[in-house]
């Protein structure tokens, strides 16, 4: 009953059978982190506040560096954050290589400087060929947009610029204008 005030897991209370199950470390940390280190942290700040400490400055504070079930809590922390980051940092790349986001944005996320004419997406950074940039589909309905007779060189030209994304000089070339 003790126990409970405390709010410490029954996993944590010896039993005459001695048997230990495997969330021991979850309910240790889970003691630390919700009993323990709040009251310690109350205590100091209580402790500051009756010795006026705070008024010069000063601030009574716990070290937790030794124990141990809260290292391990921050490594992890760091390490999820660092999967977190990483799984960002491919999406970014992923969205540059799609043709979605620039490459001086690519830049800008990972930290790095833009760079001078950096502000390209990379279809128009190297030279893929459209029927790759396109697709089967994409470039089928390429060739039907530009042998189609009824289809005036404006609404092809237009059409080459907005819906497949070509610059004017691409659209001009493809349409002959």
């Amino acid at each position: 009953k003790i126990a409970g005030v405390y709010q410490i897991p029954a996993v944590l209370i010896p039993r005459k059978d001695q048997s230990t199950f495997d969330n021991m470390g979850v309910a240790e940390r889970s003691v630390w982190e919700n009993s323990i280190a709040s009251m310690v942290d109350l205590f100091c700040s209580n402790y500051t506040k009756i010795c006026t400490l705070d008024s010069l400055g000063y601030e009574v504070k716990a070290d937790y560096s030794s124990v141990s079930v809260l290292q391990n809590s921050k490594i992890e922390q760091t390490n999820l954050k660092a999967d977190s980051d990483k799984k960002t940092a491919d999406n970014k790349l992923l969205l540059y290589e799609k043709g979605i986001i620039k490459y001086n944005e690519l830049l800008a996320y990972i930290g790095e400087q833009p760079i001078e004419g950096g502000d390209k997406y990379i279809f128009d950074m190297t030279k893929v060929p459209y029927s790759t940039k396109l697709g089967v589909g994409g470039t089928q309905s390429l060739q039907l947009l530009i042998s189609d007779s009824n289809i005036s060189p404006e609404t092809k030209y237009n059409t080459l610029i907005v819906v497949y994304g070509l610059t004017e000089f691409e659209a001009k070339q493809i349409i002959g204008i």
